[in-house]
């Protein structure tokens, strides 16, 4: 048995807690602690237990081979590295029941309630299973809808991916890990993202209807995270694959993780050749190829403020208000089932 955990009185820790509350932000608050004790586990026990956390992954320490047939200076140096991996071995289960009561010490009082019932809860705290103690918080923090309302968390989660959007100086990865938690998220609340009619459109659709929409599925969510990119910083490159796409060619990439590679790709660019996202007089290079190209987008039959396709009377986003909304919320209703 594990000791009796205690709250983390560690400043990087403070706000790294795992609750139940916050709807429709149990995936980034979730990946937010994760991630704050991982880096906190890597200082203060080492890289394996930093992996350990965030990859679930246990290392492997590889046994000496014994020489059956050598001689006895070999077998004495045999005999010592046995010995320093039974000690590296003791040392990392230590270690990793000191992280075992890290992460607990990090759970609300109503999380931790809701952990130590789970039912295999005593064979995880046995084995300070660090893996299944995260499992079990990760399951309880994106199934906290159980006392709410279905269609309202179903709707918060959708709507946090609908509005998602890259922070300010936040890195790519972890706009990227924050995007990937969101989505599990709205899937896990919702259902699974199946843009079945544009499917339906694709020549793989009379082949395998199952690869078709997970292949579109895969360009939605591509599309959305693109869409939450910072648009200071990237709002051309999107003008520009939306112009490409309204003449014929489509370079949109085909899953988030391209996404990533072209966005990552897009800032290397910018630096090695000294190009700022921002002009001088401050307008995003966005609104500047906007305005330069307006009347060659009307002439392509597509709207230079939301890259839709236009006609007499086009309005973007929320008629009412006149709000622009991301693009790809406007084609919500066609993409689950």
């Amino acid at each position: 048995m594990t000791d009796t955990p205690k709250k983390s009185d560690n400043n990087s820790l403070d706000k790294a807690v795992y609750g139940l509350e916050g709807a429709g932000k149990q995936a980034d608050q979730y990946n937010k602690t994760t991630q704050a004790i991982a880096e906190h586990v890597g200082r203060e026990y080492g890289h394996s237990l930093k992996m350990l956390v965030l990859k679930g992954r246990e290392p492997t320490f590889d046994k000496p081979v014994y020489p059956t047939s050598g001689s006895a200076e070999e077998k004495a140096i045999w005999s010592k590295e046995y010995d320093r991996l039974i000690k590296k071995t003791e040392k990392y289960e230590e270690d990793k029941a000191k992280v075992f009561n890290l992460i607990l010490g990090q759970c609300e009082k109503p999380m931790k309630n809701r952990v130590e019932a789970v039912e295999e809860y005593e064979d995880i705290e046995d084995g300070s299973d660090v893996v299944k103690l995260l499992q079990s918080i990760k399951e309880i923090a994106y199934q906290s809808s159980d006392k709410k309302y279905p269609p309202m968390q179903a709707w918060l989660s959708l709507k946090a991916l609908m509005n998602i959007s890259q922070k300010s100086n936040e890195d790519l990865r972890d706009y990227y890990k924050r995007f990937e938690g969101v989505v599990e998220m709205a899937e896990l609340s919702y259902g699974v993202i199946s843009p079945v009619e544009n499917a339906k459109k694709t020549k793989d659709y009379a082949k395998s209807k199952s690869a078709a929409i997970e292949k579109e599925r895969d360009k939605v969510l591509a599309y959305i995270f693109m869409q939450g990119a910072d648009r200071q910083q990237y709002g051309s490159l999107m003008y520009g694959l939306g112009k490409d796409h309204s003449l014929g060619n489509d370079n949109y990439p085909a899953s988030v993780e391209e996404a990533l590679e072209v966005l990552t790709m897009n800032t290397k660019k910018m630096k090695k050749t000294g190009t700022n996202a921002t002009k001088a007089n401050g307008d995003s290079l966005e609104l500047a190829f906007a305005q330069m190209d307006k009347k060659e987008a009307r002439k392509k039959g597509i709207c230079y403020k939301c890259l839709e396709k236009w006609s007499p009377g086009h309005k973007c986003g929320d008629k009412k208000g006149g709000k622009q909304e991301n693009g790809a919320a406007q084609h919500m209703m066609t993409w689950m089932e």
